[in-house]
């Protein structure tokens, strides 16, 4: 007597009903579930050039998605658990009841291929797992009143430390956004530029050119 195995335990499965049938199916290749999808006012003649352009986003966000995870996952350089986003991503996949990892990668997909995951605000770029890198530049006003640390490129979201110190005959004052703490954090969630104004002792201190 022959065997039968159930369709819905082979893995990998996909295509249509029959050579006149109109329906497909594929198995999801996480839970093994089968998916079945059906036209309905099936297109006839040549694509819109909307309809073109459709396709070749879907295309495009395919691709991206691709690179994103097959430089996140599980490998030899990614470790056996992926990259940290990757591991993100499963954790959103679980609480969101998603089926596969793909699901939540294009959810937080930009249409330029940055992936931000909110577990931590993290966005990672053009498919490469490579953080965004976001620039802090310093001024000092006037140039004499002191000196500014903390200038330079950040991953994107994180925190970084900057100070200003005045130099003798001047005291700091604030910086130009308005924050009179001369040692302070900035969130890099943008590229941001800061300038620390300084004054004379006992006078007033030069404002800061527009910027």
């Amino acid at each position: 007597m022959a065997r039968i195995t159930p369709i819905d335990v082979i893995q990998g499965i996909s295509g249509k009903y029959g050579s006149g049938s109109s329906d497909y199916f594929a198995t999801n290749s996480s839970s093994n579930r089968i998916h079945l999808a059906k036209y309905k006012n099936k297109p006839t003649g040549e694509p819109t050039q909307e309809q073109k352009d459709q396709m070749e986003k879907f295309a495009t966000q395919a691709r991206q998605a691709s690179a994103w995870l097959r430089n996140n996952r599980p490998s030899e350089e990614n470790g056996e658990k992926g990259t940290k986003a990757y591991q993100e991503a499963q954790t959103l996949k679980r609480q969101m009841k998603f089926s596969n990892v793909r699901q939540v990668v294009v959810k937080y997909m930009d249409e330029d291929g940055n992936v931000t995951l909110p577990a931590t605000g993290t966005t990672t770029s053009g498919g490469s797992g490579t953080p965004v890198k976001r620039t802090l530049t310093l001024n000092a006003s006037p140039a004499e009143g002191g000196n500014v640390t903390g200038a330079g490129q950040y991953d994107d979201g994180t925190e970084a430390s900057v100070t200003a110190v005045a130099n003798s005959g001047y005291t700091f004052q604030e910086w130009s956004d308005g924050d009179t703490n001369a040692s302070r954090t900035v969130t890099m969630n943008a590229d941001i530029s800061l300038t620390a104004l300084f004054k004379t002792e006992g006078g007033g201190g030069d404002m800061p050119e527009d910027e």
